[in-house]
Order: C-alpha cells, then structure tokens, then sequence
C-alpha cells in the first residue's frame, strides 16, 4: 500500500470525467433515425462513476493511514520506545499534514467545480 495521495491520478481522472461528461451533454438528447421520438442517451458511463469513487476512497484511506500512522508514532515516542525518534514523529506528522491538507483542496476544488456545473442553463 502507497503512503503517498497520487494527484495526478485523481486529476486525470477528473479530466477524463469531465471530457464525459461533456460527451454526454451533447449527446443526451439525439434523434433516433428509427423512430419518431427522442431518444435519450447518456453518455457517462457507470464504470467510470465507480473507478472515480474507488480512486477517491483509496486516496482518502491513504489519508486516513497516515494520520493513524503519526498517532501511532507520537503515542510510541510519548510511551518511551527507543526506537521511535523525535525525527521520525515529526516526519510522519508532516506526511499526514500534507496529505490532509492536499485532501482538503482536492475538496474545495470538487465543490468549486461542482457548484459551476449547477449553476450552467441548459
């Protein structure tokens, strides 16, 4: 398992999500050839909703890991095991810092891009 939030995964994903969905409003009304009525098509897939929310829930179990790591890791130095180091508590504070931190934009930037996407006219 990765101790590290892969960005640039979740924004690829994020692109190509956006790319489909773009797909999919010009396409969610096409006129069927065969018939008289309208045919409504979508054109986001569900495999890509569910590989979306599986990339997110590994990433925020990530997060998730590493905080549990740094608490384990103050609560070993707190305890007086010798082998926990002062520079190791930090560091793995550090790690969890950024990585909620990043988790936190990753967040706003979602809602931001979410709240343009409600506020479109169709």
């Amino acid at each position: 398992m990765s101790n590290t939030i892969d960005a640039g995964s979740i924004l690829m994903n994020m692109n190509r999500m956006s790319l489909e969905a773009g797909n999919g409003l010009n396409g969610l009304s096409q006129i069927n050839a065969g018939s008289s009525g309208v045919k409504e098509t979508s054109g986001v897939k569900e495999t890509t909703a569910s590989d979306f929310g599986t990339a997110l829930k590994r990433a925020l179990d990530n997060v998730n890991d590493l905080q549990v790591r740094a608490d384990s890791a103050r609560n070993r130095f707190d305890l007086g095991d010798r082998s926990m180091t002062l520079a190791d508590v930090m560091i793995a504070s550090q790690k969890a810092s950024i990585a909620l931190e990043a988790t936190v934009q990753i967040r706003n930037k979602m809602t931001e891009a979410y709240r343009t996407v409600m506020q479109m006219q169709f």
